[in-house]
Protein backbone atom coordinates (compact mmCIF):
# COMPACT_ATOMS: atom_id res chain seq x y z
CA UNK A 1 0.00 0.00 0.00
CA UNK A 2 1.46 3.38 -1.00
CA UNK A 3 2.26 5.61 2.01
CA UNK A 4 0.39 8.88 2.31
CA UNK A 5 1.92 11.89 3.98
CA UNK A 6 0.48 14.96 5.56
CA UNK A 7 -0.09 16.60 2.20
CA UNK A 8 0.23 20.29 1.28
CA UNK A 9 -2.51 21.44 3.64
CA UNK A 10 -2.69 21.34 7.39
CA UNK A 11 -6.40 22.00 7.46
CA UNK A 12 -9.23 20.08 8.96
CA UNK A 13 -11.66 18.35 6.63
CA UNK A 14 -14.28 20.99 7.37
CA UNK A 15 -11.78 23.76 6.69
CA UNK A 16 -10.69 22.07 3.46
CA UNK A 17 -14.25 21.82 2.18
CA UNK A 18 -14.92 25.36 3.39
CA UNK A 19 -11.86 26.66 1.54
CA UNK A 20 -12.89 24.88 -1.65
CA UNK A 21 -16.42 26.21 -1.32
CA UNK A 22 -15.14 29.75 -0.65
CA UNK A 23 -12.79 29.66 -3.64
CA UNK A 24 -15.56 28.23 -5.80
CA UNK A 25 -17.88 30.99 -4.63
CA UNK A 26 -15.18 33.58 -5.31
CA UNK A 27 -14.66 32.17 -8.81
CA UNK A 28 -18.42 32.30 -9.37
CA UNK A 29 -18.54 35.92 -8.18
CA UNK A 30 -15.64 36.88 -10.46
CA UNK A 31 -17.34 35.18 -13.39
CA UNK A 32 -20.57 36.96 -12.48
CA UNK A 33 -18.82 40.34 -12.35
CA UNK A 34 -17.10 39.71 -15.66
CA UNK A 35 -20.35 38.55 -17.19
CA UNK A 36 -22.12 41.65 -15.89
CA UNK A 37 -19.41 43.91 -17.26
CA UNK A 38 -19.59 42.06 -20.56
CA UNK A 39 -23.35 42.49 -20.63
CA UNK A 40 -23.01 46.19 -19.83
CA UNK A 41 -20.48 46.67 -22.63
CA UNK A 42 -22.65 44.60 -24.91
CA UNK A 43 -25.62 46.75 -23.94
CA UNK A 44 -23.69 49.92 -24.65
CA UNK A 45 -22.57 48.56 -28.02
CA UNK A 46 -26.12 47.50 -28.87
CA UNK A 47 -27.42 50.90 -27.76
CA UNK A 48 -24.96 52.58 -30.07
CA UNK A 49 -25.91 50.25 -32.90
CA UNK A 50 -29.57 51.02 -32.22
CA UNK A 51 -28.80 54.73 -32.16
CA UNK A 52 -27.01 54.48 -35.50
CA UNK A 53 -29.83 52.42 -37.00
CA UNK A 54 -32.43 54.86 -35.65
CA UNK A 55 -30.54 57.81 -37.07
CA UNK A 56 -30.24 56.08 -40.41
CA UNK A 57 -33.95 55.27 -40.37
CA UNK A 58 -34.82 58.89 -39.51
CA UNK A 59 -32.58 60.10 -42.28
CA UNK A 60 -34.21 57.75 -44.76
CA UNK A 61 -37.58 59.07 -43.68
CA UNK A 62 -36.28 62.62 -44.12
CA UNK A 63 -35.04 61.68 -47.57
CA UNK A 64 -38.51 60.37 -48.40
CA UNK A 65 -40.01 63.65 -47.18
CA UNK A 66 -37.49 65.42 -49.39
CA UNK A 67 -38.91 63.61 -52.40
CA UNK A 68 -42.49 63.98 -51.10
CA UNK A 69 -42.16 67.80 -51.03
CA UNK A 70 -41.10 67.80 -54.66
CA UNK A 71 -44.09 65.60 -55.47
CA UNK A 72 -46.33 68.06 -53.62
CA UNK A 73 -45.01 70.93 -55.75
CA UNK A 74 -45.57 69.01 -58.96
CA UNK A 75 -49.06 67.96 -57.75
CA UNK A 76 -49.92 71.61 -57.04
CA UNK A 77 -48.93 72.59 -60.59
CA UNK A 78 -51.19 69.84 -61.93
CA UNK A 79 -54.17 70.56 -59.64
CA UNK A 80 -57.44 71.22 -61.56
CA UNK A 81 -59.75 72.33 -58.81
CA UNK A 82 -59.44 74.36 -55.62
CA UNK A 83 -60.09 71.22 -53.66
CA UNK A 84 -57.05 69.55 -55.23
CA UNK A 85 -54.94 72.59 -54.41
CA UNK A 86 -56.17 72.59 -50.79
CA UNK A 87 -55.40 68.86 -50.43
CA UNK A 88 -51.89 69.42 -51.81
CA UNK A 89 -51.29 72.25 -49.32
CA UNK A 90 -52.35 69.98 -46.46
CA UNK A 91 -49.96 67.28 -47.63
CA UNK A 92 -47.21 69.85 -48.01
CA UNK A 93 -47.65 70.99 -44.42
CA UNK A 94 -47.58 67.41 -43.16
CA UNK A 95 -44.53 66.44 -45.23
CA UNK A 96 -42.64 69.57 -44.22
CA UNK A 97 -43.35 68.89 -40.54
CA UNK A 98 -42.18 65.28 -40.87
CA UNK A 99 -39.07 66.44 -42.73
CA UNK A 100 -38.16 68.95 -40.01
CA UNK A 101 -38.93 66.42 -37.23
CA UNK A 102 -36.69 63.71 -38.74
CA UNK A 103 -33.76 66.12 -39.17
CA UNK A 104 -34.33 67.58 -35.67
CA UNK A 105 -34.45 64.09 -34.11
CA UNK A 106 -31.08 63.19 -35.66
CA UNK A 107 -29.75 66.55 -34.55
CA UNK A 108 -30.59 65.68 -30.94
CA UNK A 109 -29.09 62.20 -31.18
CA UNK A 110 -25.63 61.56 -29.76
CA UNK A 111 -23.89 61.24 -33.11
CA UNK A 112 -20.24 61.78 -33.94
CA UNK A 113 -19.14 65.41 -34.34
CA UNK A 114 -18.67 65.13 -38.13
CA UNK A 115 -22.21 63.80 -38.56
CA UNK A 116 -23.63 66.46 -36.26
CA UNK A 117 -21.84 69.15 -38.29
CA UNK A 118 -23.13 67.66 -41.57
CA UNK A 119 -26.67 67.66 -40.17
CA UNK A 120 -26.19 71.28 -39.18
CA UNK A 121 -25.38 72.10 -42.80
CA UNK A 122 -28.57 70.37 -43.93
CA UNK A 123 -30.90 72.60 -41.86
CA UNK A 124 -30.46 75.89 -43.83
CA UNK A 125 -30.88 74.11 -47.16
CA UNK A 126 -33.87 72.27 -45.71
CA UNK A 127 -35.59 75.47 -44.61
CA UNK A 128 -34.90 77.14 -47.94
CA UNK A 129 -36.23 74.12 -49.80
CA UNK A 130 -39.42 73.97 -47.70
CA UNK A 131 -39.99 77.73 -47.99
CA UNK A 132 -39.63 77.62 -51.73
CA UNK A 133 -41.98 74.62 -51.94
CA UNK A 134 -44.61 76.48 -49.89
CA UNK A 135 -44.33 79.54 -52.18
CA UNK A 136 -44.65 77.45 -55.33
CA UNK A 137 -47.65 75.51 -54.02
CA UNK A 138 -49.41 78.72 -53.02
CA UNK A 139 -48.54 80.43 -56.33
CA UNK A 140 -49.67 77.39 -58.34
CA UNK A 141 -53.21 77.95 -57.05
CA UNK A 142 -53.28 81.58 -58.34
CA UNK A 143 -50.68 81.78 -61.12
CA UNK A 144 -49.67 78.36 -62.40
CA UNK A 145 -47.48 79.81 -65.20
CA UNK A 146 -45.41 81.93 -62.86
CA UNK A 147 -45.06 78.96 -60.55
CA UNK A 148 -43.93 76.76 -63.43
CA UNK A 149 -41.39 79.41 -64.41
CA UNK A 150 -39.81 79.18 -60.93
CA UNK A 151 -39.66 75.38 -61.02
CA UNK A 152 -36.03 75.48 -62.19
CA UNK A 153 -35.06 77.41 -59.06
CA UNK A 154 -36.89 74.80 -56.97
CA UNK A 155 -34.99 72.04 -58.74
CA UNK A 156 -31.70 73.73 -57.86
CA UNK A 157 -32.76 73.87 -54.20
CA UNK A 158 -33.79 70.23 -54.44
CA UNK A 159 -30.39 69.26 -55.88
CA UNK A 160 -28.51 71.29 -53.27
CA UNK A 161 -30.44 69.69 -50.42
CA UNK A 162 -30.11 66.26 -52.01
CA UNK A 163 -26.32 66.56 -52.09
CA UNK A 164 -26.17 67.51 -48.47
CA UNK A 165 -28.61 64.74 -47.57
CA UNK A 166 -26.51 62.19 -49.46
CA UNK A 167 -23.41 63.37 -47.61
CA UNK A 168 -25.21 62.83 -44.32
CA UNK A 169 -26.58 59.48 -45.52
CA UNK A 170 -23.09 58.28 -46.44
CA UNK A 171 -21.80 59.36 -43.06
CA UNK A 172 -24.64 57.61 -41.25
CA UNK A 173 -24.07 54.41 -43.22
CA UNK A 174 -20.36 54.48 -42.46
CA UNK A 175 -21.13 55.24 -38.81
CA UNK A 176 -23.63 52.34 -38.61
CA UNK A 177 -21.12 49.99 -40.25
CA UNK A 178 -18.33 51.06 -37.91
CA UNK A 179 -20.59 50.74 -34.88
CA UNK A 180 -21.72 47.27 -35.97
CA UNK A 181 -18.14 46.14 -36.50
CA UNK A 182 -17.13 47.58 -33.15
CA UNK A 183 -20.03 45.79 -31.47
CA UNK A 184 -19.01 42.54 -33.14
CA UNK A 185 -15.39 42.98 -32.00
CA UNK A 186 -16.57 43.85 -28.53
CA UNK A 187 -18.78 40.76 -28.43
CA UNK A 188 -15.89 38.60 -29.59
CA UNK A 189 -13.54 40.14 -27.00
CA UNK A 190 -16.11 39.66 -24.27
CA UNK A 191 -16.76 36.06 -25.26
CA UNK A 192 -13.01 35.43 -25.27
CA UNK A 193 -12.62 37.05 -21.85
CA UNK A 194 -15.51 35.04 -20.45
CA UNK A 195 -14.14 31.86 -22.01
CA UNK A 196 -10.69 32.48 -20.56
CA UNK A 197 -12.17 33.34 -17.17
CA UNK A 198 -14.35 30.22 -17.28
CA UNK A 199 -11.39 28.05 -18.25
CA UNK A 200 -9.32 29.64 -15.50
CA UNK A 201 -12.07 29.06 -12.94
CA UNK A 202 -12.50 25.48 -14.18
CA UNK A 203 -8.74 24.90 -13.93
CA UNK A 204 -8.70 26.39 -10.43
CA UNK A 205 -11.64 24.28 -9.31
CA UNK A 206 -10.06 21.20 -10.91
CA UNK A 207 -6.84 21.87 -9.03
CA UNK A 208 -8.78 22.37 -5.81
CA UNK A 209 -10.75 19.18 -6.44
CA UNK A 210 -7.48 17.32 -7.06
CA UNK A 211 -5.97 18.70 -3.86
CA UNK A 212 -9.14 17.84 -1.96
CA UNK A 213 -9.09 14.35 -3.43
CA UNK A 214 -5.45 13.97 -2.47
CA UNK A 215 -5.99 15.22 1.07
CA UNK A 216 -9.36 13.53 1.76
CA UNK A 217 -10.25 10.76 -0.67
CA UNK A 218 -6.84 9.04 -0.77
CA UNK A 219 -6.62 8.66 3.01
CA UNK A 220 -10.20 7.38 3.06
CA UNK A 221 -9.31 4.89 0.33
CA UNK A 222 -6.31 3.70 2.34
CA UNK A 223 -8.43 3.36 5.46
CA UNK A 224 -11.09 1.51 3.44
CA UNK A 225 -8.54 -1.02 2.18
CA UNK A 226 -7.20 -1.51 5.70
CA UNK A 227 -10.75 -1.92 7.05
CA UNK A 228 -11.51 -4.52 4.35
CA UNK A 229 -8.33 -6.38 5.26
CA UNK A 230 -9.30 -6.18 8.93
CA UNK A 231 -12.74 -7.60 8.14
CA UNK A 232 -10.93 -10.58 6.54
CA UNK A 233 -8.87 -11.11 9.70
CA UNK A 234 -5.67 -9.30 8.70
CA UNK A 235 -4.53 -6.91 11.43
CA UNK A 236 -1.06 -6.18 10.01
CA UNK A 237 -2.15 -4.05 7.01
CA UNK A 238 -0.28 -0.78 7.56
CA UNK A 239 -2.06 2.59 7.63
CA UNK A 240 0.72 5.11 7.00
CA UNK A 241 -1.38 8.26 6.58
CA UNK A 242 -0.73 10.90 9.24
CA UNK A 243 -2.19 14.37 9.53
CA UNK A 244 -3.31 16.89 12.13
CA UNK A 245 -6.95 16.94 11.00
CA UNK A 246 -9.96 14.68 11.48
CA UNK A 247 -8.65 12.12 8.97
CA UNK A 248 -5.35 11.97 10.87
CA UNK A 249 -7.27 11.37 14.10
CA UNK A 250 -9.29 8.65 12.34
CA UNK A 251 -6.08 7.02 11.08
CA UNK A 252 -4.55 7.17 14.59
CA UNK A 253 -7.68 5.57 16.04
CA UNK A 254 -7.59 2.86 13.37
CA UNK A 255 -3.94 2.12 14.12
CA UNK A 256 -4.78 1.93 17.83
CA UNK A 257 -7.60 -0.51 16.98
CA UNK A 258 -5.20 -2.59 14.91
CA UNK A 259 -2.68 -2.67 17.78
CA UNK A 260 -5.42 -3.64 20.24
CA UNK A 261 -6.71 -6.42 17.97
CA UNK A 262 -3.14 -7.63 17.38
CA UNK A 263 -2.68 -7.83 21.17
CA UNK A 264 -5.94 -9.77 21.45
CA UNK A 265 -4.84 -12.16 18.68
CA UNK A 266 -1.48 -12.66 20.39
CA UNK A 267 -3.26 -13.31 23.69
CA UNK A 268 -5.59 -15.85 22.06
CA UNK A 269 -2.64 -17.62 20.41
CA UNK A 270 -0.84 -17.74 23.79
CA UNK A 271 -4.08 -18.97 25.40
CA UNK A 272 -4.23 -21.77 22.83
CA UNK A 273 -0.73 -22.82 23.95
CA UNK A 274 -1.74 -22.74 27.61
CA UNK A 275 -0.04 -19.41 28.38
CA UNK A 276 -2.61 -17.23 30.15
CA UNK A 277 -0.14 -14.46 31.06
CA UNK A 278 -0.34 -12.70 27.66
CA UNK A 279 -4.09 -12.30 27.60
CA UNK A 280 -4.70 -8.50 27.43
CA UNK A 281 -6.40 -6.93 30.40
CA UNK A 282 -9.65 -4.98 29.76
CA UNK A 283 -9.09 -1.28 29.12
CA UNK A 284 -12.34 -0.28 30.72
CA UNK A 285 -15.91 -1.27 31.34
CA UNK A 286 -16.76 -0.87 27.65
CA UNK A 287 -13.96 -3.22 26.49
CA UNK A 288 -16.33 -6.07 25.69
CA UNK A 289 -13.79 -8.10 23.70
CA UNK A 290 -11.14 -8.19 26.46
CA UNK A 291 -13.82 -8.79 29.09
CA UNK A 292 -15.15 -11.73 27.07
CA UNK A 293 -11.64 -13.14 26.61
CA UNK A 294 -10.91 -12.73 30.34
CA UNK A 295 -14.20 -14.47 31.12
CA UNK A 296 -13.21 -17.33 28.83
CA UNK A 297 -9.81 -17.58 30.53
CA UNK A 298 -11.48 -17.55 33.97
CA UNK A 299 -13.92 -20.25 32.89
CA UNK A 300 -11.09 -22.37 31.52
CA UNK A 301 -9.09 -21.86 34.72
CA UNK A 302 -12.15 -23.04 36.65
CA UNK A 303 -12.42 -26.12 34.43
CA UNK A 304 -8.73 -26.87 34.96
CA UNK A 305 -9.10 -26.37 38.71
CA UNK A 306 -12.14 -28.61 38.93
CA UNK A 307 -10.60 -31.37 36.85
CA UNK A 308 -7.30 -30.99 38.74
CA UNK A 309 -9.09 -31.43 42.05
CA UNK A 310 -10.81 -34.56 40.76
CA UNK A 311 -7.56 -35.99 39.36
CA UNK A 312 -5.77 -35.31 42.66
CA UNK A 313 -8.53 -37.09 44.57
CA UNK A 314 -8.46 -40.05 42.16
CA UNK A 315 -4.71 -40.32 42.48
CA UNK A 316 -5.21 -40.39 46.27
CA UNK A 317 -7.70 -43.22 45.84
CA UNK A 318 -10.83 -41.13 46.38
CA UNK A 319 -13.16 -42.02 43.53
CA UNK A 320 -16.08 -40.12 45.04
CA UNK A 321 -14.70 -36.67 44.09
CA UNK A 322 -16.58 -34.79 41.35
CA UNK A 323 -16.06 -31.45 39.60
CA UNK A 324 -18.52 -28.56 40.15
CA UNK A 325 -20.65 -28.22 37.00
CA UNK A 326 -23.17 -25.67 38.22
CA UNK A 327 -21.01 -22.55 37.68
CA UNK A 328 -20.12 -23.45 34.07
CA UNK A 329 -21.97 -23.34 30.78
CA UNK A 330 -21.72 -24.81 27.31
CA UNK A 331 -18.61 -26.74 26.34
CA UNK A 332 -16.85 -25.91 29.60
CA UNK A 333 -19.70 -27.51 31.52
CA UNK A 334 -19.65 -30.53 29.20
CA UNK A 335 -15.88 -30.84 29.73
CA UNK A 336 -16.32 -31.10 33.53
CA UNK A 337 -19.29 -33.41 33.00
CA UNK A 338 -17.11 -35.64 30.82
CA UNK A 339 -14.41 -35.75 33.50
CA UNK A 340 -17.02 -36.61 36.13
CA UNK A 341 -18.47 -39.27 33.86
CA UNK A 342 -14.99 -40.71 33.28
CA UNK A 343 -14.35 -40.94 37.04
CA UNK A 344 -17.80 -42.48 37.51
CA UNK A 345 -17.07 -44.96 34.73
CA UNK A 346 -13.91 -46.02 36.61
CA UNK A 347 -15.41 -45.85 40.09
CA UNK A 348 -18.49 -48.00 39.33
CA UNK A 349 -16.71 -51.21 38.23
CA UNK A 350 -13.99 -50.72 40.86
CA UNK A 351 -16.66 -50.31 43.54
CA UNK A 352 -18.41 -53.45 42.29
CA UNK A 353 -15.08 -55.34 42.32
CA UNK A 354 -14.29 -54.06 45.81
CA UNK A 355 -17.66 -55.19 47.13
CA UNK A 356 -17.18 -58.64 45.61
CA UNK A 357 -13.73 -58.99 47.16
CA UNK A 358 -14.99 -57.77 50.54
CA UNK A 359 -17.74 -60.43 50.51
CA UNK A 360 -15.26 -63.06 49.44
CA UNK A 361 -13.00 -62.01 52.31
CA UNK A 362 -15.84 -62.74 54.71
CA UNK A 363 -16.21 -66.21 53.23
CA UNK A 364 -19.01 -65.46 50.78
CA UNK A 365 -17.54 -67.03 47.72
CA UNK A 366 -20.80 -66.52 45.83
CA UNK A 367 -20.07 -62.81 45.48
CA UNK A 368 -19.46 -61.61 41.97
CA UNK A 369 -18.55 -58.32 40.27
CA UNK A 370 -21.93 -57.05 38.99
CA UNK A 371 -22.92 -54.60 36.27
CA UNK A 372 -22.36 -54.13 32.54
CA UNK A 373 -18.77 -53.34 31.65
CA UNK A 374 -16.66 -53.08 28.55
CA UNK A 375 -13.05 -53.00 27.53
CA UNK A 376 -10.49 -53.53 30.28
CA UNK A 377 -13.23 -53.41 32.90
CA UNK A 378 -14.96 -56.32 31.17
CA UNK A 379 -11.67 -58.27 31.25
CA UNK A 380 -11.24 -57.36 34.92
CA UNK A 381 -14.81 -58.43 35.64
CA UNK A 382 -14.28 -61.68 33.77
CA UNK A 383 -10.97 -62.39 35.50
CA UNK A 384 -12.22 -61.50 38.98
CA UNK A 385 -15.42 -63.45 38.63
CA UNK A 386 -13.43 -66.35 37.16
CA UNK A 387 -10.99 -66.27 40.04
CA UNK A 388 -13.80 -66.25 42.58
CA UNK A 389 -15.49 -69.12 40.78
CA UNK A 390 -12.21 -71.07 40.71
CA UNK A 391 -11.62 -70.46 44.40
CA UNK A 392 -15.16 -71.53 45.17
CA UNK A 393 -14.73 -74.68 43.05
CA UNK A 394 -11.42 -75.52 44.74
CA UNK A 395 -12.93 -75.12 48.15
CA UNK A 396 -15.82 -77.41 47.17
CA UNK A 397 -13.32 -80.03 45.97
CA UNK A 398 -11.37 -79.68 49.23
CA UNK A 399 -14.55 -80.16 51.22
CA UNK A 400 -15.44 -83.21 49.17
CA UNK A 401 -11.92 -84.69 49.66
CA UNK A 402 -12.16 -84.03 53.41
CA UNK A 403 -15.46 -85.90 53.50
CA UNK A 404 -13.90 -88.83 51.75
CA UNK A 405 -10.97 -88.82 54.19
CA UNK A 406 -13.35 -88.79 57.12
CA UNK A 407 -15.29 -91.72 55.65
CA UNK A 408 -12.07 -93.73 55.16
CA UNK A 409 -10.94 -92.90 58.68
CA UNK A 410 -14.22 -94.10 60.02
CA UNK A 411 -13.90 -97.31 58.03
CA UNK A 412 -10.32 -97.77 59.29
CA UNK A 413 -11.48 -97.10 62.83
CA UNK A 414 -14.29 -99.63 62.46
CA UNK A 415 -11.87 -102.18 61.06
CA UNK A 416 -9.46 -101.49 63.89
CA UNK A 417 -12.22 -101.97 66.40
CA UNK A 418 -13.22 -105.23 64.69
CA UNK A 419 -9.62 -106.52 64.69
CA UNK A 420 -9.21 -105.58 68.33
CA UNK A 421 -12.43 -107.35 69.25
CA UNK A 422 -11.29 -110.46 67.34
CA UNK A 423 -7.92 -110.48 69.07
CA UNK A 424 -9.54 -110.12 72.43
CA UNK A 425 -11.82 -113.03 71.77
CA UNK A 426 -8.98 -115.18 70.57
CA UNK A 427 -6.93 -114.35 73.62
CA UNK A 428 -9.77 -115.33 75.81
CA UNK A 429 -10.19 -118.65 74.06
CA UNK A 430 -6.55 -119.41 74.48
CA UNK A 431 -6.79 -118.85 78.19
Amino acid sequence: MKPAGRGPWRLSVRQSFGAVAALGLAATVVLGVLARQALEREGEALAEVHRAAQALRQHLEADMMHDALRSDVLAALLAKTPEDSARVREQLVEHAANFREAIATNGKAQLPTALASALGEVVPALEAYIALAEVLVAQAATDPKQASARLATFDDAFTTLEGRMEHVSDGLEAYATAVGQAAERSRFDQERELLLATLGAAALLTLLAWLLTRSVVRPLTQLTHAAEALSCGTVADEVSFRASNELGALADSFRASQAYLAAVVDGVEAFSRGDFSRVPAPRGQADALAHSLSSAVAAFRHVVAQNGRVITAVRAGDLSARGDEGTLQGEFQRLVQSANAMVAAVATPLSSATQALERAATGDLTARMEGETSGQFARMQQTLNGALSAISQSLREVREAGGQVRSAAKEIQATSHSVADGATRQAALIE
